[in-house]
């Protein structure tokens, strides 16, 4: 998907076209997900009525009422609750807007994570401990065989950083829309 959505873009600013579509099609199935609860919900609270009916009158009222009364007025509530959902998902087709300042905080310090891992490979890797004195020259050298490492698979980084920023996204929506959770 990243290289479908390529774009140009400055360095170190989310793409929100990519963001946004993987954050959709990560979410897509909580339409489903929230579809088949109402239904059970739905199910559950007719098998109640019913046997609260049976329970309370006879089987020719509670047939009448349940036929003639209640069983309209809960497709009712169940066409209201689906439409409800529709609602709430509605929000998710947007594009994301990257311009909060938790996505940005939440994806920049995805980004010092991975950075901060990958500076103690190359450290491990050089026999550096840590604690170690190291001279000006050894740390340009670490530096530089850090970014020639990070040059060598851009696609990686590319998916790395748009899956840190979807999560990132994901959060924010998540404390925007906490009814929705």
């Amino acid at each position: 998907m990243s290289l479908k959505r390529h774009t140009s873009q400055l360095p170190g600013l989310p793409n929100p076209l990519l963001v946004g579509e993987l954050f959709r099609v990560y979410s897509e199935p909580w339409g489903h997900f929230a579809r088949l609860h109402i239904k059970n919900v739905w199910e559950a609270t007719n098998g109640f009525f019913e046997l609260l009916l049976r329970h309370l009158t006879d089987d020719d009222v509670s047939e009448n009422l349940l036929l003639f009364w209640l069983y309209s007025i809960m497709e009712e509530r169940l066409n209201r609750a689906y439409g409800k959902l529709d609602e709430l998902l509605e929000v998710h087709k947007d594009y994301p807007m990257t311009t909060n300042s938790h996505f940005i905080s939440s994806s920049k310090a995805s980004r010092e994570e991975n950075m901060k891992g990958q500076f103690k490979d190359v450290m491990k890797e050089a026999g550096i401990e840590a604690g170690q004195n190291v001279n000006v020259e050894e740390i340009t050298r670490l530096f530089s065989t850090l970014g020639t490492q990070a040059n060598l698979d851009m696609d990686m980084a590319a998916a790395e950083e748009a899956f840190d920023n979807m999560n990132a996204y994901y959060e924010v929506n998540r404390s925007l829309h906490p009814h929705q959770n």
